[in-house]
């Protein structure tokens, strides 16, 4: 199992776009999974139990701005995911064009 994005790619003359298309992809997936667990952290933290607190003779449980914060990071993360995947599917994409044009050496004698 090849674990390279775009492995089957082999480009004449954007290497480095290759690369850098790989590269992005890789982030892509590196901040879907931090979305993921943070989500996971944001989901276990809301039912984890928290202390008490006394409010006028009632007892209420503290406000945690820590899982609204962690939500949106989430998100945002998911995006930033998103939008490197597409950028890095685009950049394939222009790789894959250029290895499908057909190689004429113009010469001149």
């Amino acid at each position: 199992m090849n674990l390279v994005p775009y492995s089957n790619l082999k480009p004449k003359n954007l290497e480095v776009l290759l690369f850098v298309a790989r590269l992005l992809a890789y982030l892509g997936y590196f901040f879907f999974s931090l979305s993921l667990v943070l989500f996971l952290a944001v989901i276990f933290d809301y039912f984890s139990l928290s202390d008490p607190v006394h409010v006028k003779g009632s007892l209420a449980l503290s406000y945690q701005p820590s899982l609204f914060h962690g939500f949106i990071a989430g998100f945002l993360n998911i995006g930033l995911a998103f939008l490197m995947l597409i950028i890095s599917s685009l950049c394939a994409a222009l790789v894959s064009w250029e290895a499908s044009l057909p190689n004429t050496n113009h010469q001149i004698t």
